[in-house]
């Protein structure tokens, strides 16, 4: 009966020596579990802030075609006008130049006019 007990005692030891090292087992697993969920959880947060800054990309980039556009749009109105306000400076100034030609004809046709005037009265005497 004595060998029994310490047989006994020996599985009882060696049983709890298993259970200790299976217990130590299963903590590291559940450990290297939790660093694995924590770095998973840093990844997906990651991955957020990734997406959310190709999105704002994205959006900085539809912006930017939407401003070069209205850029173009009135580079071109810009030039149109530029070539209309030429076109009218131009008119303005063959309008002034008209009404100068203008001036000296009639000063011209009103000289000639005294001077046959003139002519004729000296013809008379």
């Amino acid at each position: 009966m004595c060998a029994f007990v310490t047989l006994n005692k020996k599985i009882t030891y060696l049983l709890i020596a298993v259970s200790e090292l299976v217990t130590q087992k299963l903590e590291r697993k559940q450990q290297k579990l939790n660093d694995h969920t924590e770095r998973l959880q840093r990844l997906r947060s990651s991955l957020n802030e990734l997406r959310s800054e190709r999105l704002q990309i994205e959006t900085d980039l539809q912006r930017r075609t939407r401003l070069e556009e209205t850029k173009d749009e009135l580079t071109s109105s810009n030039e149109t006008l530029d070539c209309e306000i030429l076109v009218s400076s131009l008119f303005s100034d063959v309008c002034e130049w008209l009404s100068c030609f203008s001036h000296i004809m009639l000063l011209t046709l009103r000289s000639v006019e005294v001077f046959l005037c003139c002519s004729s009265v000296f013809v008379k005497y």
